[in-house]
C-alpha cells in the first residue's frame, strides 16, 4: 500500500550521450518487487531530457507484476531529446497510470486528463503513450481510461498512442476487460497516417 496526495513537479536532465534514460513517476519512479494497492492522487508535472525516459502517473516503470493501480490526478509530461545524445531509437514511455510495465499488469485505472509533449529533432525515436500504460510486455486485465489524452508530437518522430495501451512489446499478449471512454486528440502540424 503506497499512495501519494501530494503535487509532484518532476525535472530530469541528463547531458547527451550519458546513461540510458530515467524511470519517473507521480508515486514511484522504479519498481522491481511485485506491488498492490498504489496511486497517486496528486498533480503530476514531468518534464525529462534523455536517451529513453519512462513516466507514468503512478510508476515510471515496472519489472515485476502489479496490480490495483490508481490515477486520480492530473498528469502532464514532456519529454526533450536533442541531437547531441548518441543513443540511437530513443524511446518515449509516457502512461496516465504506468510508463513501461515488463510483467502482467491488472485492474490499473486512469480517472484524469494526461497531456504528453515531445520535443525532438530525432526521426528515429518513438513517443509510445497511453491512458493505463505507455506499452508493456505483459498481459493486462482490466485497464481502464476515463481520461482525455492530449498528445503534442515534435513533428518527427514515431507517435505509437493508445486510449489504454500505446504500444505492445510482446506478440500473444491478452486484454481481458479493458476499456477506454476519454478522447484522443493529437495535436501536429504533420501529416499523420493511418
Amino acid at each position: 500500500n503506497c499512495h501519494n496526495h501530494g503535487e509532484m513537479d518532476i525535472r530530469a536532465w541528463m547531458a547527451a550521450g550519458n546513461g540510458t534514460g530515467f524511470d519517473l513517476g507521480g508515486t514511484v519512479g522504479y519498481c522491481g518487487v511485485p506491488v498492490e494497492n498504489v496511486s497517486n492522487n496528486g498533480k503530476v508535472t514531468i518534464e525529462s531530457k534523455g536517451a529513453f525516459v519512462r513516466a507514468g502517473g503512478v510508476i515510471g516503470k515496472t519489472t515485476c507484476a502489479a496490480s490495483s493501480l490508481t490515477n486520480n490526478g492530473e498528469v502532464s509530461i514532456k519529454g526533450i531529446r536533442t541531437s547531441g545524445s548518441k543513443q540511437i531509437g530513443s524511446e518515449l514511455h509516457f502512461g496516465g497510470v504506468v510508463g513501461h510495465a515488463s510483467k502482467a499488469i491488472s485492474t490499473v485505472k486512469n480517472t484524469r486528463a494526461c497531456t504528453f509533449e515531445v520535443n525532438t529533432i530525432d526521426k528515429s525515436a518513438q513517443l509510445r503513450a497511453g491512458g493505463v500504460v505507455g506499452s508493456h510486455q505483459g498481459n493486462l486485465t482490466s485497464g481502464i481510461n476515463s481520461g482525455d489524452i492530449n498528445v503534442t508530437p515534435g513533428g518527427k518522430e514515431v507517435l505509437i498512442v493508445g486510449g489504454v495501451a500505446g504500444h505492445s512489446k510482446t506478440s500473444g499478449l491478452v486484454y481481458d476487460e479493458c476499456q477506454n471512454s476519454g478522447a484522443i486528440e493529437i495535436v501536429s502540424n504533420v501529416r499523420i497516417d493511418n
